[in-house]
């Protein structure tokens, strides 16, 4: 099978496998119960209704999801500090760091927090494209500033790298991204367009294109829809690792309590669906005739002559 810019490698393609649990149970119920037999097997013999019945009777005590909250609020029960060396430029910057009205420390605590999911997450430091024959007054006067993008881990499908002067430095990422855009044929409605953002380090600067699949002659083709040049040196993407594996590799930290939550989740059902069938009882009538009734409930006897 040829390969295309949005296929991922066999590193991330294998890491994937080991966040798939991970990520599932911090979307709580409603995730566990989509992934339906992949974290809750059919029993033998079972019916597919009665598995879906049960499915559906299966509520998740998420242990692993509070952890993962716990562990990550404790790190920033206290806002990060600035010291007073920091220009007060970077300071107004931090109190919207992601140009979306986030701060400094609540972008932290989602950075922190996909890290403690997928083992490693990274930042992406992004700047809007400049107008034509700009100058740095009109990009103050517009705005145009540097700000972050979290990156997770499953959005990052390849990158290459090498040591460059001493440095181990990336010379290629791939990005997966999904895009908000206006529906051509109803104008109060927006539809999603995946893309690959593709990052290249050169002699001259960082090149980045960005790739969407469209039909041509018949046939879905990645092509670049849009691409540029910037005059940085190297590609400003940077990774936080809470469980490093390699460079820019991490897996899950707590995979072992995702696997007990798993477990639990697993025992749960069993005994929910235990409680079930015990709870409805089956009865019995002997002695009544085809026009006889039988009245079932509280202030009620029944009687029968044999």
């Amino acid at each position: 099978m040829s390969t295309t810019v949005a296929t991922p490698t066999e590193t991330h393609s294998a890491a994937e496998q080991k966040r798939a649990l991970p990520r599932t149970l911090m979307g709580g119920t409603e995730a566990m119960r989509r992934a339906g037999k992949t974290y809750l097997p059919q029993e033998n013999a079972e019916s597919e209704a009665a598995y879906k019945d049960r499915l559906h009777r299966t509520f998740l005590f998420n242990g692993y999801k509070k952890t993962v909250k716990d562990m990550s609020g404790k790190v920033f029960s206290k806002p990060v500090q600035m010291g007073d060396d920091v220009p007060p430029k970077l300071k107004t910057y931090a109190e919207n760091i992601d140009l979306t009205g986030q701060g400094l420390n609540n972008f932290a605590y989602a950075v922190f927090e996909a890290g403690m999911v997928d083992g490693i997450s990274y930042i992406l430091v992004e700047m809007p494209a400049a107008q034509e024959n700009a100058t740095r007054r009109d990009d103050i006067a517009s705005g145009r500033r540097p700000y972050l993008v979290l990156i997770e881990a499953c959005a990052l499908i390849g990158f290459k790298s090498k040591v460059i002067e001493g440095r181990h430095v990336l010379t290629q990422v791939r990005i997966v991204e999904c895009v908000s855009v206006d529906d051509p044929e109803d104008e109060f409605q927006q539809v999603y367009v995946h893309q690959v953002r593709v990052f290249d380090r050169t002699d001259t600067g960082v090149m980045f294109r960005v790739f969407q699949e469209q039909k041509v002659e018949g046939k879905d083709e990645w092509v670049v829809v849009d691409e540029g040049m910037t005059s940085l040196k190297d590609i400003t993407l940077v990774p936080f690792y809470a469980n490093r594996t390699e460079f820019m590799n991490g897996l899950p930290p707590l995979e072992d309590l995702a696997f007990t939550n798993e477990a639990h989740w697993q025992s749960a059902s069993d005994q929910r669906n235990i409680l079930h069938v015990a709870r409805v009882p089956m009865l019995f009538g002997k002695g009544f005739g085809e026009t006889d009734t039988l009245v079932v409930g509280a202030n009620s006897f029944t009687k029968t002559t044999s």
